[in-house]
């Protein structure tokens, strides 16, 4: 399984945190954008996230790809929600191109320097099942 990034919107603060809490041994990041809304990488899937917070929290996970990146960022964050998204984005970033992902081959040296959030990311730029 790969990594993945999601984001997770809650009703209240303290769901947030409690899924926080729940999830953070599972992920490699873990942001909180707003007090309702958190972005997490992990490589585990939608339906195990709701597994471990369970049936009774209520809250939405999306896969968070390039296209649901564009339009999250046109939508009307305050600064504060844009900057701490920005920052997970920053966190999590992976190469959008086959010429950026060949970029970063080359100056680190090979396929094998890279990480495995970089070889997922060049994996679905490929087409290449993980």
């Amino acid at each position: 399984m790969g990594i993945t990034r999601y984001i997770i919107w809650t009703t209240s603060y303290e769901d947030t945190n409690e899924i926080m809490e729940i999830l953070t041994p599972h992920s490699s990041v873990v942001v909180s954008v707003t007090d309702v809304i958190l972005c997490i990488e992990t490589t585990i899937t939608a339906g195990r996230i709701r597994g471990y917070v369970g049936d009774d929290m209520e809250m939405a996970c999306l896969e968070i790809d390039a296209k649901f990146v564009k339009k999250l960022m046109e939508a009307k964050f305050i600064e504060s929600e844009r900057k701490n998204f920005q920052r997970f984005l920053t966190l999590t970033k992976v190469p959008e191109s086959i010429n950026e992902a060949l970029d970063l081959i080359n100056e680190r040296g090979g396929v094998e320097y890279l990480s495995e959030r970089e070889i997922t990311a060049l994996n679905r730029l490929t087409n290449k099942p993980s």
